[in-house]
């Protein structure tokens, strides 16, 4: 018993083709033999071999409108398995049916075509003037089209069009028809553009040299005694009327003039812009050296926004601020607290028209207050800078010290919030120095308060002198500001250096000192120098013999 094999179709007949289906038992075949027979013609048979696991197939390269027999076998171990049949007739061709030509202008027309019987790959437009005088046109659109805009002709012109539907290789029959493109007018297309509030452009097409002049006329459409007219050149192309009224309905026409006598006319309507205007100034987020502007317009568009913020005692330079015509706000800041200011916003449109301008007044917000910066317990290499303020009322302090000269780079002190003094050291002696404090307080900065100070001169030791030499040593005696020097140092050395020197430490309270324990008539260089805070002052120096006395 043959394996199953039956349900020869046929389906998705077109007029080139169809597709064939069948079923069989899976694996049950090594190939399929399809044979395809012109009804009417038997000798045009075509014999197509399929594998085994295969159950349909596209047949195609057949005749439009003809009917074939079909036949399949299934084939097992070389031999044939009693075959299937089916009758079926191809499609006829498609066809392109009525082709239209409309809105014919001096230069150019539309197409619009009908078609039959299926679907198109594309189409194919010649257009060709009747004289044979230009250049032949020829255009390829999508299959999917049935219209299309021929643009580029000649005015006045005959034309023949040709159109040809291409479905899998086969063109169709070509559809013409005739057209002739209109004369070109002397005078056209009047056009309004770029208008704003004031002003509008006007453009126009002319045939060269044709008019002697234009007579244009602009009247308000809602009052027609309000008007202007204007003489213009009569190879002008284009005018832009000015001094309108905005938000206006305009009537315009442009009259040809040759030889004196008017010709054609033309109209256009156009409305000016409304007048570009802001609408309200909004303030907030105020804080002592900033705050947040916001507005809104009524009418536009605009190019830019210029802000002025001045402080209302003009003590200050004023600031100026720029923002595109797209922004809505802006964020003033570097500002003083506790100062009024006043604030000046106007719009500019993209014709330079501007705006009557917004203003408002704010007044920055109070700082916590900063007080009594002094100067206490200087001394030659230092001071200490104290100050005032609320508890709790400020983050950080910054101190800035610079001398007076400003030779030296500033000294900066960042300090916390809860300190109320700081001690300067390692400065230079006998100069000036100016002290600068300021307060930061939920990120913002007080204005600074400021002092100066000058260290003292360095301390110096006098008048070093010896007495009372005796065999042993001798006494040194000398001069010095009292509470300046936290002690003396004295350093005694044999001229000859035959001992190792001797070194002593005097409080900083006493003025002698007796030395023993040298040696006789032997001569000694004295050095004395006092110590403050670590620092030394410049030396003395004494020269001093056992037993007798050489001192200067």
């Amino acid at each position: 018993e043959e394996p199953e094999l039956g349900n020869l179709s046929v389906s998705e007949t077109g007029w080139d083709g169809f597709q064939l289906t069948w079923t069989a038992a899976d694996g049950a075949y090594e190939n399929f033999v399809i044979q395809v027979q012109q009804s009417d013609n038997p000798e045009e048979t075509w014999n197509i071999t399929v594998p085994g696991g295969q159950h349909s197939v596209n047949v195609t390269g057949l005749k439009a409108n003809t009917p074939y027999n079909v036949t399949l076998y299934g084939v097992i171990r070389g031999y044939r398995t009693k075959p299937l049949y089916v009758e079926t007739t191809t499609g006829a061709h498609p066809e392109v049916g009525e082709l239209t030509v409309s809105d014919i202008t001096p230069e150019s027309f539309n197409l619009s075509w009908t078609t039959t019987n299926g679907d198109f790959d594309a189409f194919t437009i010649e257009i060709i003037d009747s004289n044979r005088l230009l250049e032949p046109m020829e255009f390829n659109i999508s299959g999917n089209s049935r219209t299309a805009h021929i643009s580029g002709l000649s005015p006045s012109t005959d034309f023949i069009v040709y159109l040809y539907g291409i479905s899998h290789g086969f063109r169709t029959q070509a559809k013409s028809a005739a057209a002739t493109t209109v004369e070109e007018p002397l005078l056209s297309k009047l056009t309004v553009s770029n208008a704003t509030s004031d002003s509008m452009l006007l453009m126009w097409e002319a045939q060269d040299n044709a008019f002697d002049h234009f007579i244009l006329e602009v009247r308000n459409s809602d009052s027609p005694l309000d008007s202007l007219v204007q003489i213009v050149p009569g190879a002008s192309r284009h005018y832009v009327v000015t001094n309108l009224k905005a938000a206006t309905n305009y009537t315009v026409q442009l009259h040809g003039v040759v030889d004196g006598q008017g010709g054609q006319t033309l109209t256009a309507l156009a409305t000016t812009e409304a007048e570009p205007q802001l609408g309200t100034l909004t303030l907030t987020n105020v804080t002592p050296d900033s705050f947040n502007l916001s507005w809104t317009t009524r009418d536009g568009p605009f190019a830019k926004f210029v802000i002025h913020v001045r402080d209302s005692f003009a003590a200050h330079e004023p600031q100026e601020l720029t923002v595109s015509g797209g922004a809505r706000s802006a964020h003033i800041s570097g500002l003083l607290d506790y100062t009024g200011y006043d604030i000046n916003i106007k719009g500019t449109t993209d014709a330079g028209v501007h705006t009557e301008p917004l203003t408002a007044f704010v007044m920055t917000e109070a700082m916590p207050p900063l007080e009594n910066l002094t100067v206490s317990d200087i001394n030659p290499y230092g001071f200490t800078v104290s100050w005032m303020a609320s508890e709790n009322a400020f983050d950080s302090f910054l101190v800035v010290v610079v001398d007076s000269g400003k030779l030296l780079d500033p000294q900066e002190f960042l300090l916390t919030g809860a300190q109320r003094q700081l001690k300067l050291k390692g400065l230079i002696t006998g100069i000036g120095y100016e002290v600068m404090l300021y307060g930061f307080a939920k990120g913002h900065q007080t204005k600074p308060l400021s002092t100066v100070a000058v260290t003292e001169a360095e301390p110096e030791v006098d008048n070093l002198l010896v007495s009372d030499a005796t065999p042993d040593g001798f006494r040194l005696s000398w001069t010095a500001d009292d509470g300046v020097f936290d002690s003396f140092v004295l350093k005694i050395r044999d001229i000859k250096r035959k001992s190792d020197p001797l070194e002593l430490i005097v409080p900083g309270h006493e003025r002698t000192h007796d030395i023993t324990g040298l040696k006789e008539g032997t001569e000694y260089e004295i050095e004395l120098y006092g110590v403050s805070s670590g620092r030394r002052s410049q030396p003395i120096n004494s020269v001093a013999t056992t037993g007798g006395l050489s001192g200067y």
